[in-house]
């Protein structure tokens, strides 16, 4: 059997206004100040502390950059993989039942202890719901239900089909 593998990054436009407008600022600042030399503000900060702040839209920039959700499933195993930050692996096995959902914003990355159980969540409101028969859950945002239902089908999971909204 084939793999199933979806991965999704943060390549939403609203996610990257605010980090790019700060490096934009602070490449303002940078030149200003450090090229021609002319202080910024009334109380400037010193030049090591005008490149030091630049690390923090940069190193935004690139934890955006290098996110990502990666869900896998094969006939053995579903796992998933918000990198760097956590990831889940469950035998298929021991799945008892797998819940599509449409859901309100759920907030993004790995959201530990909610309702839910764990919520891997990058873009979208669509997602599945994962039920183990030891009572474990998790939540997976997916752009591709129709193509996890499919497979769920084939590799004889209970699919239950919700039109329950989530909020959180």
């Amino acid at each position: 059997m084939k793999q199933f593998v979806e991965i999704q990054k943060f390549d939403q436009w609203y996610i990257w206004v605010v980090p790019i407008f700060a490096l934009g600022l602070w490449t303002f600042a940078f030149i200003k100040q450090i090229i021609f030399q002319i202080p910024v503000g009334d109380r400037p900060a010193s030049d090591l502390e005008i490149m030091l702040i630049g690390l923090i839209p940069i190193s935004i920039i690139a934890l955006f950059r290098f996110i990502k959700l990666t869900t896998k499933i094969d006939s053995n195993l579903l796992s998933v993989c918000l990198f760097p930050f956590c990831s889940k692996k469950v035998s298929i096995a021991s799945i008892e039942s797998i819940e599509f959902l449409t859901y309100k914003f759920l907030g993004f990355g790995c959201r530990l202890g909610t309702e839910y159980g764990t919520v891997f969540n990058v873009k979208g409101n669509q997602g599945f719901q994962i039920l183990t028969k030891n009572g474990d859950r998790f939540l997976v945002g997916t752009q591709k239900s129709d193509e996890i239902q499919a497979l769920c089908a084939k590799l004889g999971i209970n699919i239950i089909n919700s039109d329950r909204n989530i909020k959180m």
